[in-house]
């Protein structure tokens, strides 16, 4: 059986992003401490967001009953693997949750009519008690779908059973999961703007949570298969995954273009200032680049059959959109907060880049340290040899 083996010079780089994310978060507190946690914010539900993309992933494919994934379940189990020690990074926003949350502020809600009949869920114990559910949850699931892939590898003679007992719990778990994920959206991030709603927001954060997943994925395995593992994944894998890149980068920018139309023509006061803010006051260029990295470029390169077979444009491709879903969740974020502190102020700065590689070297030392755990190929999975002999 073939295992990663621990590569001490990337624990080290890992180490060294982590460490400049500790820098890029005492700049933030002695220059500006409201960036600290918008930052922490942007960072920690994109990196949780990747981890749950391989819980979602495992959990689908076995409802459907797909082969497709069986080469390279194990990545997807390591990711899933990140999402205890993601939800416990997440807890740090309680500390910045007066600084993030307008409703949070008595004084506030006193003078708010709006927020004074929202108190009854949006106030700061209830708050918490969800994060720690949604949390707690995503985290018990997480363990007991990695928990019944290692049974079925260590007794093949029952990989038939489990496997339907796995069907079986993914089809609950999926339940779980899209309603947690969405009331996590709306708690971490719609509530930022506590007067503007939006009834799709849940299924616009899915859409990033899918494509920057995808992404990571992408880049995973071609990691892996250049320092000469996973061998017998080929083109077709890649063909396939990149047709999945490709429809889901799409399916966001209908969604995104769904909210903003809808939101637009509508002309509700309460609704379109989320867009009368990003559209001016020195937000635009970062609000309308968002679309170009996570569609326009997406899109143009990966429609021909080639550039989805050729890892290196991929690899650039899935890098490029990384980079426009961390800043689509930044515009989601700090636009309002910022506003909320009287500051206006949307430049990226090295606080921002920083912070977003400190938490790029921990999410990646958590899932390297994971995927060394067990062998990279799925032994026992009754869709192994089916997974393998994919065709495009």
């Amino acid at each position: 059986m073939t295992i990663y083996k621990d590569n001490c010079k990337l624990n080290k780089i890992f180490i060294l992003l982590m460490c400049l994310g500790i820098v890029g978060i005492a700049g933030a507190f002695y220059y500006l401490p409201i960036k600290v946690w918008i930052n922490i914010l942007t960072a920690n539900f994109m990196f949780l967001s990747i981890g749950l993309f391989g819980f979602f992933m495992l959990a689908v494919t076995n409802i459907v009953g797909a082969a497709f994934v069986a080469p390279y379940r194990k990545v997807l189990e390591a990711m899933t693997g990140t999402v205890p020690y993601l939800g416990l990074s997440m807890l740090v926003i309680l500390l910045g949750s007066h600084s993030l949350y307008e409703w949070t502020h008595a004084d506030v809600v006193m003078n708010d009519k709006i927020l004074m009949e929202k108190a009854s869920y949006l106030n700061l114990p209830f708050f918490s008690i969800r994060m720690v559910i949604c949390i707690g949850l995503w985290s018990l699931m997480s363990f007991v779908l990695v928990r019944k892939y290692r049974e079925q590898e260590n007794f093949p003679e029952r990989a038939e059973r489990i496997q339907e007992s796995l069907s079986g719990l993914s089809a609950a778990f999926m339940i779980i999961f899209a309603v947690t994920y969405s009331m996590a959206s709306f708690d971490w991030i719609m509530s930022l703007e506590p007067h503007w709603f939006s009834t799709i927001f849940g299924v616009f954060t899915f859409s990033g949570l899918v494509v920057s997943g995808l992404a990571t994925l992408i880049l995973v395995l071609i990691h892996l298969q250049h320092h000469g593992y996973l061998k017998n994944m080929n083109l077709n894998h890649y063909h396939d995954l990149g047709k999945l890149l490709l429809g889901f980068t799409t399916f966001w920018a209908y969604i995104w273009f769904s909210q903003y139309l809808l939101i637009w023509y509508a002309n509700i006061p309460e609704e379109s200032e989320y867009y009368v803010l990003r559209e001016h006051f020195g937000w635009s260029w970062l609000f309308w680049i968002n679309i170009v990295l996570n569609w326009v470029i997406p899109f143009l390169v990966l429609l021909p059959r080639w550039t989805k077979r050729n890892k290196t444009v991929l690899q650039r491709t899935c890098l490029i959109i990384l980079l426009g879903q961390w800043l689509n969740l930044y515009v989601m974020i700090a636009p309002k907060v910022m506003e909320h502190h009287g500051v206006m102020d949307p430049t990226i700065t090295w606080i921002e880049l920083f912070i977003a590689l400190g938490y790029t070297g921990m999410f990646l030392f958590i899932f390297f340290k994971r995927l060394s755990q067990s062998s990279l190929v799925a032994t026992n999975s009754p869709f192994l040899e089916e997974g393998l002999a994919l065709e495009q």
